[in-house]
This record gives structure tokens, C-alpha cells and sequence, in this order.
């Protein structure tokens, strides 16, 4: 996932998937209302996507602890709303 104009790159784990958006977890956390894109991987397939962190909890990078966001879509590809639906 990239996050912002700086397109800060950060391998996230998707859970929650639904056609309106996901919860992550992640080690680098963006902030609310910060744009982010990337690609949701389902079986061997990538669905890209676009959207806007809606909330965010901390990471602790010292304790490894990944932080978590929820993402509203604001854009997907028709494939992916076919399997979130």
C-alpha cells in the first residue's frame, strides 16, 4: 500500500474486506484522511484500489506491534467489487 503525495510504500495485512473498504495492519501508519493505493491480493489475482484512511491506531515499532487503519474505497476495479459481493 503507498500512502500520501510522498507515495510512502508499506506492506499492510488486509482483514475486514467489504465493498465499502478493509481494516490493516501495519507497521507504518498513515493518518486519517490521507490518500492511499494499492493492490488487494485474492488467491494468485491483485485488485487495485484507492482510497481514504477513515481511522488509525499506532504502531509500536519498538515492541513490534503493527498499528492499525480503516480504509474507505473510493475506487476499485469492477473485478474486485464481483468478489467482495
Amino acid at each position: 500500500m503507498k500512502a500520501g503525495d510522498t507515495g510512502v510504500s508499506s506492506a499492510a495485512f488486509t482483514k475486514d474486506v467489504s465493498a465499502g473498504g478493509f481494516c490493516a495492519e501495519l507497521m507504518r501508519v498513515p493518518s486519517p484522511g490521507a490518500q492511499v493505493r494499492g493492490s488487494i491480493v485474492i488467491g494468485v489475482n491483485a485488485y487495485a484500489f484507492s482510497g481514504t484512511v477513515a481511522w488509525a491506531r499506532a504502531s509500536e515499532p519498538r515492541m513490534n506491534v503493527r498499528g492499525s487503519i480503516g480504509v474507505t474505497f473510493t475506487e476499485i476495479t469492477d473485478a474486485l467489487k464481483e468478489k467482495l459481493t
